[in-house]
């Protein structure tokens, strides 16, 4: 079929855009990296778009038409690198970001016609949780009484063996959409650049890392799975891994059909990597039926796709194997946490948790033998992230996420049971389709059905969480508590769940700010504070975060005044002004008391334009602190509308009547939140900034919270830890000291 051009346009210079930002991965031959390509599709105004509009038309071209290979040779070049496989060598091309970033857009057009031409038993085509899938079918296969044994197959060096010829003349028919790019990528050897002068061509097969590999070969071998092997036995595939169950009789007619047809596609089954996993009872049967095929016998069970299938035993035995890894790996996160805890605690959130997220939700009934990990996080990661121990309470605190006031750090015991049935009911749909060998996949309709579900789990887990934290509440002595509360607040999180970045200084705290931090966010007393204050008073966090002397309590005020006024420019509103003066009164009078009447009066930022055109918006920031003695036993809401109020009682009159503007004020507290109409005024400026910057406003709202949350936190370290110098009193001079000194330890002068 002939690809109609209109198919891809909405390939334009947002979408190359939205796919520069999200890809990442080191440099090809070029030396462009990742970061080098997001500083040009978004830093430098009319030159980044009008390098976005070149991308994109060149991706409309490559994917509608042939284009003459010489003219991509630069572009479909890689950089080569050797990967250990233990044993062998598998050559790994690194292509150029802008390869990448092409293939992402034309991905995004094209991905529900790959997945329905690769149909629901090759999984391996972006079908949503396809591995699990696989995993939950053939467990449910193997424990069928009708079922013998389950065949694991291999194949030797399959993706740099495929046939290239065979697969780009039938994805023609099998997937008439995908044709041109493949044809125009793989029509011709590609080159692998390796270090040291040398070079090799990609003739064959895929090119391992080309971000085109997993589709391509995915629909590779789609005639082979539903041609020839179709009824054979129940079976499924992931990319070259095929796995198939049945009665013995069956599977050796599988077996004997793949070794025949298979090289014709480049698929090479290597008996030396396929496994038969056996019923006990059958072991023998097994021996007979496939003697001399040079396949592996096991009846106690294997590895597949990650997970396990077999025996009870087995299963155990794997698992250790795997939760001994894991839990060196914590202990070696957690010396590193004594030193950069903040590093530790994002690479333990970010990496760490999923290694095993995968296990949990494709094997059940784990939660016992997960056990050593969770004492070697409770026991070993935590006390070294934080400084000191945790009790029980505590430990279930932090294993809500952060928007619950948790810290994301869960507990896999406890995590397994529910991750394994979650992943029981997202994959129900898929799983069906590959126990009736299915061969037609409607991806939209898949896609519409598991977004149903996840929206299901993610309301039936809100609720569960909620639950927990109000447990919590009930058992947490009142500091505490209040701390959770404050931590609620929207925005009062984000320093938590963000990645510290060098590129972004103010993300990266070192170890006495990030525990700080952590002992602020749940009100504990930080260590090494000093008895007293400069100013005499006794020293504690609520005292630290009020006090006057020193000037640090204003650091908070000044940082969010920053943010809002570097914002506003950003997001390109007209006359940003910094304090601005107040038009002088004459005669004014107002309703409240306490509206600003001074000469000299001034607001902290305004803007022209923010709210209607050509109208001037004025702000005001206002920072608190929840520990406050005033502000004791009031719950937050209430602390952010006195503040907000007196500031309206303040502002609001004379800004409205005599500079015919608009005002808002914004309050922050020094937990991090920050109130009603400050909250709107971020919503509103997330938008303008979103249009400014051709971003999505929940990505663009994100950001603004954390900078904020960060300005505040800092703001707060500042004063909890500054020093404030001990105040002289009285008058007396240098030599009356000295001599009340002297006097004191009974020395005498001499004359």
């Amino acid at each position: 079929e002939e690809v109609d051009p209109i198919a891809f346009a909405k390939i334009d210079a947002s979408l190359i855009k939205a796919s520069a930002l999200k890809t990442q991965g080191a440099a090809g031959v070029s030396g462009a990296d990742d970061q080098m390509w997001r500083k040009m599709v978004s830093s430098y105004k009319d030159t980044s778009a009008d390098l976005c509009d070149s991308v994109a038309a060149a991706t409309r071209r490559i994917a509608t038409e042939f284009v003459d290979p010489q003219s991509l040779e630069a572009l479909m070049a890689n950089r080569g690198i050797p990967l250990d496989k233990c044993p062998g060598l598998r050559p790994v091309g690194i292509d150029e970001i802008k390869r990448r970033v092409t293939v992402k857009a034309i991905m995004h057009i094209v991905n529900n016609d790959i997945q329905e031409a690769a149909g629901p038993l090759q999984l391996c085509a972006g079908q949503s949780a396809g591995v699990e899938a696989a995993v939950h079918a053939m467990r449910k296969l193997f424990a069928a009484d009708e079922t013998d044994a389950v065949l694991l197959i291999d194949a030797d060096n399959a993706f740099n063996r495929a046939n290239r010829k065979v697969a780009l003349h039938n994805i023609q028919y099998v997937c008439p959409i995908f044709k041109y790019v493949l044809i125009n990528t793989y029509r011709v050897p590609s080159r692998i650049f390796v270090l040291g002068g040398w070079e090799l061509p990609s003739q064959e097969g895929t090119t391992q890392g080309c971000p085109l590999e997993m589709g391509m070969y995915a629909l590779a071998i789609v005639p082979l799975v539903n041609d020839h092997l179709h009824g054979l036995c129940e079976q499924v595939w992931f990319a070259d891994d095929g796995t198939g169950a049945g009665n013995l009789t069956d599977l050796r007619q599988w077996w004997d059909k793949l070794v025949e047809k298979g090289p014709a596609y480049g698929y090479f089954p290597k008996p030396s990597k396929t496994w038969l996993i056996i019923k006990a009872e059958m072991l023998e049967e097994a021996r007979r039926i496939f003697k001399g095929t040079g396949v592996r016998f096991t009846s106690e069970g294997m590895r597949h796709l990650g997970a396990a299938i077999g025996s009870r035993q087995f299963k155990e035995s794997y698992l250790q194997e795997k939760i001994d890894e894991w839990v060196e790996g914590v202990e070696r996160l957690a010396k590193i946490a004594a030193i950069e805890p903040q590093v530790a605690f994002s690479a333990f959130i970010q990496r760490m948790q999923s290694r095993w997220t995968f296990v949990t939700r494709t094997v059940a009934n784990i939660s016992e033998l997960m056990q050593p990990l969770e004492d070697a996080i409770r026991q070993k990661f935590l006390p070294s992230l934080l400084g000191r121990e945790v009790n029980d309470l505590e430990r279930e605190l932090f294993t809500l996420p952060a928007r619950h006031g948790g810290l994301g750090i869960v507990n896999p015991c406890t995590q397994s049971d529910q991750h394994f049935s979650n992943s029981e009911e997202l994959t129900l749909p898929l799983v069906a389709m590959i126990l009736a060998q299915e061969r037609i996949l409607n991806a939209k309709e898949l896609s519409n059905d598991q977004s149903d579900i996840r929206a299901r789990q993610r309301t039936k887990a809100e609720e569960k969480h909620r639950q927990t934290l109000e447990n919590i509440k009930e058992q947490a002595p009142l500091a505490l508590k209040t701390a959770i509360e404050q931590a609620c607040e929207k925005g009062a999180s984000s320093w938590v769940t963000a990645r510290p970045l060098r590129i972004y200084p103010w993300t990266v705290l070192n170890k006495g700010q990030f525990r700080d931090a952590i002992y602020l966010r749940y009100g504990w007393e930080p260590r090494l504070l000093p008895e007293k204050c400069g100013c005499g008073a006794t020293f504690n966090v609520a005292h630290a975060l009020t006090c006057m002397t020193g000037g640090y309590r204003g650091l908070m005020h000044n940082d969010v005044q920053y943010v809002f006024y570097d914002v506003l420019k950003q997001a390109g509103y007209k006359d940003v002004a910094w304090e601005p003066e107040l038009q002088t009164l004459e005669g004014e009078t107002f309703k409240y008391k306490s509206a600003n009447t001074t000469e000299e009066a001034r607001s902290d930022v305004s803007a022209l334009g923010f709210y209607s055109r050509l109208r001037r918006a004025f702000f005001d920031i206002t920072a608190f602190s929840p520990f406050a003695p005033s502000n004791k036993g009031k719950s937050l809401k209430s602390c952010f509308e006195m503040h907000e109020k007196r500031k309206r009682r303040e502002y609001s009159e004379r800004i409205r009547n005599v500079e015919h503007g608009d005002f808002a004020p914004l309050v922050v507290s020094t937990t991090g939140g920050i109130g009603p109409h400050g909250s709107e005024v971020i919503k509103r400026l997330s938008i303008a900034l979103a249009e400014k910057r051709n971003e999505h406003v929940s990505v663009v709202s994100g950001w603004l919270r954390c900078r904020l949350s960060f300005a505040i936190l800092r703001s707060a370290i500042v004063c909890l830890r500054g020093s404030r110098p001990l105040r002289l009193r009285g008058k007396s001079s240098a030599n009356e000291d000295i001599g009340l000194a002297v006097s004191e330890i009974n020395i005498e002068g001499r004359s």
